[in-house]
């Protein structure tokens, strides 16, 4: 489903950032190849005929990590497996051991980035778990709760969540932003939370939220207990669909 992000983590931004980098450092080590100033506009312009196929690539790497698109990840590979083989195609006709280690953190740095997109893109709040198409709208379990924002309160449905947040569905088209106070009603329990807005559906029925940890108490059922309580009962959101 489409979404449309409200706020995103540090490591999206790094990664955009990442992406600018390795562009810059294609042309940095192919000045330092040629002898070259890097600030020349031929030697630029140079750069650009000879590595163009890399800023495609780039600019829907840059876009679909922005937007937080699952193909981000793939994009991420690509383009980082694309400036190591042009940069380990010139260092065949001129090798540099200064390039080489460039390279070689450039891949670590790219491994671990990798590693840290893939951890947030799996995150309940930017996955939905439902879809226009399926059978039952929006899933066939369906697990209530209240939404409380200042004064006013919706119900809802519950869609997806994990250990950082929740996806959930209005049945009315609702325009959410900032911070959010909820509860959850299961098994004649009501498990309570707070958190922000992070992402939304196109068509404002479902919403992301980011929620906030809280330390237990003995008197109250918090947002941690009730994704324990799923884990023990097995109540997997994949099976609510």
């Amino acid at each position: 489903m489409l979404l449309k992000i409200r706020k995103r983590e540090p490591i999206i931004l790094n990664t955009v950032l990442f992406v600018m980098i390795g562009l810059f450092f294609l042309h940095v080590q192919y000045a330092y190849r040629t002898k070259l100033s890097a600030f020349s506009w031929y030697l630029l312009w140079a750069t650009v005929k000879l590595y163009w196929p890399v800023i495609p690539l780039s600019l829907l790497s840059i876009w679909t990590a922005w937007t937080l698109r699952p193909s981000s990840r793939r994009f991420f590979s690509w383009i980082v497996s694309l400036i190591c083989f042009f940069t380990l195609s010139g260092l065949y006709i001129d090798f540099n051991k200064v390039i080489v280690l460039a390279l070689f953190f450039l891949a670590v740095i790219a491994h671990l980035l990798y590693q840290q997109l893939k951890f947030v893109l799996s995150w309940a709040c930017y996955q939905s778990n439902y879809l226009k198409e399926d059978l039952f709208s929006p899933v066939l379990t369906k697990i209530s709760g209240e939404l409380k924002q200042g004064e006013v309160t919706h119900k809802f449905y519950l869609t997806n969540w994990d250990e950082h947040g929740m996806f959930i569905f209005f049945e009315s088209p609702l325009k959410l932003k900032g911070k959010v106070a909820l509860t959850i009603n299961y098994d004649h329990l009501h498990f309570q939370g707070d958190g922000e807005v992070v992402a939304y559906s196109a068509d404002f029925h479902g919403v992301g939220l980011k929620l906030n940890k809280n330390a237990p108490q003995v008197d109250k059922f918090f947002w941690s207990d009730f994704v324990q309580m799923s884990d023990e009962l097995g109540l997997n959101p994949a099976r609510l669909r």
